[in-house]
């Protein structure tokens, strides 16, 4: 046997071998790689099997992974496959406002079938951020007689969702009302109370109803009413042990029995102070109601933080016990800074210290402040990256208390 020939065998014996062993360190992984993801998926013989497998698998980091890969890869081209209509549609359908947006991305710039019975289901949504993301999507629908569910949100309490109503009507009827989305930003990962214009806003609805009353009558036969959400979305709560700031360890699941909030944020998450402050609010107002706990990721690259202090010298040729001690006194250094912001804040809810982003990773915390709203028995019902009213927050906690089959809140 020539070396090339014995070369052309062990390439294709090697190569079989390698994609097992990839695909099995991405399904182990806690948090894989999207581009180790994306590798394993293309290169497998079956890769709408394999989605399938990693969506099943009921991770967050897994489900994501998948879903960029989707919106990657077939955002355009050939038709979308079975396998990846229902992931698609189960991720619209659930409560991680982050898979949601993914999946209405693809689904979208193809004007798939599905996409305005999907929409339709966010409007009774009581995050506003969903309702806004319903209204956004079904403004690409161009359906005329969807005017009567959208006139409601034009008195929405989040200038965000009032903005995406008016948009979506200026669209259905070639009116424009001059509800511009700019008229009430940020959005709702940068700030907690919209820098919304006000009085242009509320020119614009005043014109939008007026228009109403007007063509009213035009829409009496109108029977489309708003689709109640077809499943409730769980998913197991990854369960983890932190240290808190006085250094005792608090385990996720000894709050079982008590829907929780697990909020991850940095000091250097500054949009998110007054957030902070309003999850303090919450925890105040409902007592041992609820559980709040706040996660630092602070020395953590998570964080986007650098290292504190000078650094030594000859930090590059440490080693052994001095490496150890180095390391305990950064850890006690970044502890200290947390402390003081805790204090500084007047945060009275636990602060548990994620020195490692253990429990960031499972949550797929790369965005801060990442949120997650776990239930009573121990599920993730909702996932967030961003900032949300302490009205807000008590609406998905009391949901979060509710059987799961009853767990969707209307929107009032």
């Amino acid at each position: 046997m020539t070396l090339a020939t014995l070369g052309v065998c062990v390439a294709t014996l090697w190569r079989p071998i390698q994609h097992r062993w990839l695909t099995w360190l991405v399904l182990r992984a806690e948090s894989p790689a999207q581009s180790l993801v994306d590798g394993v998926v293309a290169s497998d013989a079956h890769p709408d099997v394999l989605l399938s497998r990693l969506w099943g698998m009921g991770k967050i980091p897994h489900r994501l992974a998948v879903l960029n890969y989707l919106q990657t890869h077939r955002s355009s081209g050939s038709a979308l496959r079975a396998e990846e209509v229902a992931i698609l549609t189960d991720a619209a359908r659930g409560s991680d406002l982050e898979a949601k947006d993914l999946a209405f991305t693809v689904l979208g710039v193809r004007h798939h079938p599905e996409l305005r019975s999907l929409s339709l289901e966010q409007l009774r949504d009581i995050d506003p951020a969903v309702r806004a993301l319903g209204l956004q999507q079904l403004a690409r629908a161009g359906d005329v007689q969807l005017v009567p569910l959208v006139i409601p949100f034009l008195k929405d309490s989040d200038p965000r969702v009032v903005a995406a109503a008016g948009q979506a009507l200026g669209k259905w009827t070639s009116n424009n009302f001059g509800m511009r989305l700019s008229l009430a930003l940020p959005d709702f990962k940068r700030d907690l109370i919209p820098n919304a214009d006000t009085a242009a806003l509320q020119q614009g609805v005043a014109r939008g109803m007026d228009w109403w009353r007007e063509h009213q009558s035009d829409f009496a036969a109108s029977q489309i009413e708003l689709p109640r959400p077809s499943a409730s979305w769980r998913l197991p709560a990854s369960d983890f042990s932190l240290a808190d700031l006085a250094g005792n360890q608090v385990r996720l699941s000894t709050f079982r029995g008590k829907p929780v909030l697990v909020s991850f944020w940095a000091t250097t998450t500054t949009n998110a102070f007054d957030f902070l402050s309003e999850l303090a609010d919450v925890q105040r107002r409902n007592g041992d109601r609820f559980v709040i706990l706040g996660i630092s990721l602070d020395g953590t690259p998570l964080a986007n933080t650098e290292g504190c202090g000078d650094e030594d010298e000859h930090s590059g040729h440490v080693h052994g016990d001095e490496h150890m001690h180095m390391a305990h006194v950064h850890a006690g250094h970044i502890r200290m800074q947390v402390e003081q912001f805790v204090q500084s804040k007047k945060i009275t809810y636990p602060v548990l210290m994620d020195s490692a982003a253990e429990a960031g990773h499972r949550f797929s915390a790369l965005e801060l402040p990442t949120n997650i709203i776990i239930d009573r028995d121990g599920n993730v019902r909702r996932r967030f990256v961003g900032l949300r009213s302490g009205a807000v927050v008590e609406a998905m906690l009391a949901e979060a208390e509710k059987p799961a089959q009853n767990s969707q809140t209307e929107a009032k």
